[in-house]
């Protein structure tokens, strides 16, 4: 399945084969891997990342979709916005989104992530959406109230990241919520 939603400044797109360079640079800032177990992307692993995304069928249950984010002004992949069916049954799934802090702060990711909750409920035809975060991650849990989002849950000591444990907030919207 072909996707590309046009938003006014950004195309939220597959990933293609020239979004590797771009995927270390983002996947590999220090301000991002704060909240992430993993070492800094390395090329390779960044195009088996881009081939995975490219193959893997909209919808496909328990399985993270990346969708590219393009800046149509520097036709740069600037962070990925990401859906995951949970149930195809029971219509729900999971949202997320990650950005180069050197776009931070400028509404690009609110703007992508309101079109992957527009994709999710009309393309996925999802009836809930669910989004995580860190609790100190602060500017994330913020997006999830800008798109609407009510905080359902605090997760204490849910994780353990680099040695010490971290609590999260789960967020949540209705596909009537959305709409309205």
């Amino acid at each position: 399945m072909s996707i590309r939603i046009d938003t006014e400044r950004l195309i939220v797109r597959r990933m293609e084969d020239r979004d590797v360079g771009d995927c270390v640079e983002c996947y590999s800032h220090p301000e991002l891997r704060r909240f992430s177990s993993r070492d800094a992307f390395t090329e390779e692993e960044a195009r088996e990342l881009v081939a995975f995304h490219q193959s893997l069928a909209a919808g496909t249950e328990r399985e993270w979709l990346k969708l590219a984010v393009e800046l149509k002004a520097e036709r740069k992949m600037i962070g990925d916005v990401c859906i995951k069916v949970l149930s195809s049954k029971d219509k729900q799934g999971e949202i997320g989104w990650f950005f180069n802090p050197q776009y931070h702060k400028q509404g690009f990711a609110t703007e992508a992530a309101r079109a992957l909750v527009m994709f999710g409920f009309t393309t996925l035809r999802l009836h809930r959406l669910t989004a995580r975060c860190y609790v100190e991650n602060t500017q994330s849990f913020r997006l999830m109230e800008r798109l609407g989002m009510r905080r359902e849950a605090l997760f204490r000591e849910v994780m353990l990241l680099k040695g010490s444990w971290h609590d999260q907030f789960a967020y949540a919207i209705l596909k009537d919520e959305w709409v309205a």
